[in-house]
């Protein structure tokens, strides 16, 4: 009779190899953690926790679906850039950035999908890039391509931006405190509802 039975050891090697693949360099800070929340950066960097099934799932999901925009070969895929202490990659660098979103909403651009290209924009010099987002939720246009163009006004400020929140968080890891971080608020306060560092980070008071 055919024996089948839960392979925790598989299961944990995969998260084990998920956890070595998303480690970020210590010594510079990256765009990813700059982009969404800088309290939830700090707790990855100071009290790093292993990851869930649930991570790991979205961490398939995206890939794939970047890997096969990738291939496409329009493009230098994952190009390395950095600038003032600030590294990243960018999903396609076509001499701008191009970068990937996949998204259950049916509309809207949120501002940190803005946000990510403009720092991206900030690290090449570029005063443009292009955004491809795609809609998973059926009756939703699949697929939306924009260009997003940055004045000079805008470039100043995005990279002022980027200074401020990779200066802020570098000194808050340094320190050790919390505190000199801010709370999420807005429309990015979403991040806060299932987030495993609530209680702790104190979103609730």
């Amino acid at each position: 009779m055919v024996a089948v039975t839960e392979a925790v050891e598989l299961r944990e090697r995969f998260l084990k190899a998920l956890a070595e693949s998303r480690r970020e360099p210590r010594k510079n800070i990256s765009v990813s953690e700059l982009v969404y929340c800088l309290r939830e950066a700090y707790f990855n960097r100071v009290f790093p926790k292993p990851p869930t099934e649930t991570q790991l799932g979205f961490f398939v999901d995206g890939a794939r679906r970047h890997k096969a925009l990738q291939d496409l070969g329009i493009g230098v895929s994952e190009a390395a850039v950095e600038r003032f202490g600030v590294h990243g990659h960018i999903d396609i660098l076509r001499e701008v950035p191009i970068e990937f979103k996949s998204t259950r909403s049916r509309q809207g651009i949120p501002s940190h999908y803005i946000r990510q290209l403009a720092y991206y924009c900030v690290l090449t010099m570029q005063p443009y890039g292009y955004l491809v987002i795609q809609r998973l939720m059926p009756g939703a246009t699949p697929w939306e391509f924009y260009k997003v163009e940055f004045t000079k006004g805008d470039t100043i400020l995005y990279t002022e931006d980027l200074t401020y929140r990779a200066n802020l968080l570098a000194d808050a890891v340094r320190k050790g405190d919390l505190s000199l971080l801010p709370r999420l608020s807005g429309e990015d306060a979403w991040k806060c509802r299932n987030c495993s560092r609530r209680a702790i980070c104190g979103a609730d008071t």
